[in-house]
């Protein structure tokens, strides 16, 4: 089994235009999970409009698959249990308190699976940069996490001062000081 996570901000709008470019490149299948009010899976079937159809603020996910998904799912782990074979992204939650952590990953045995998920994680480096100071808001300390990625528009939005969240109760600040 191979898996493979790379964590990471982004603002939504890029993201969403990333897995909707590197869809059309491997010639995938894109299926967009929604989880309120209760689970539901859709085909998106123009990659070029993935953000208009996503509510970015909502933090969802979107599953890449080579093969034609099975939807017929009650939950997120039927859908799983259908497509073994996936990439997924997750797209992290934007409210008031700051833009959530996004994440890209794949665990499969597949072998084509495996090869597509290497290389959009080779695009997705290319596009983002790395390091990043986390601190601990209880105790003051702080370190560095040298894989976590981010892109230039969650700079962007982190020097307009939004916040950006964690999946833990740690503070993020994008780049190494």
């Amino acid at each position: 089994m191979t898996s493979l996570i790379i964590q990471l901000h982004a603002a939504p709008e890029e993201l969403a235009a990333f897995v909707g470019n590197v869809a059309k490149t491997h010639n995938m299948h894109a299926v967009l999970f929604r989880f309120l009010p209760t689970f539901s899976c859709e085909i998106v079937s123009d990659l070029n409009a993935l953000a208009d159809v996503m509510d970015l603020k909502d933090g969802q996910q979107v599953v890449l698959l080579l093969q034609e998904p099975d939807l017929n799912a009650s939950n997120q782990m039927r859908f799983y249990d259908h497509n073994p074979n996936f990439i997924s992204f997750h797209f992290g939650h934007w409210s008031a308190r700051g833009l959530g952590q996004s994440s890209m990953g794949f665990k499969t045995d597949d072998e084509a699976t495996i090869a597509v998920g290497k290389k959009i994680s080779k695009q997705l480096k290319k596009i983002t940069l790395a390091g990043v100071r986390v601190t601990n808001p209880k105790t003051g300390e702080s370190s560095i996490a040298k894989t976590f990625r981010y892109t230039e528009g969650a700079l962007r939005l982190e020097r307009e001062g939004v916040q950006m969240l964690p999946n833990g109760g740690n503070l993020i600040k994008l780049g190494v000081d």
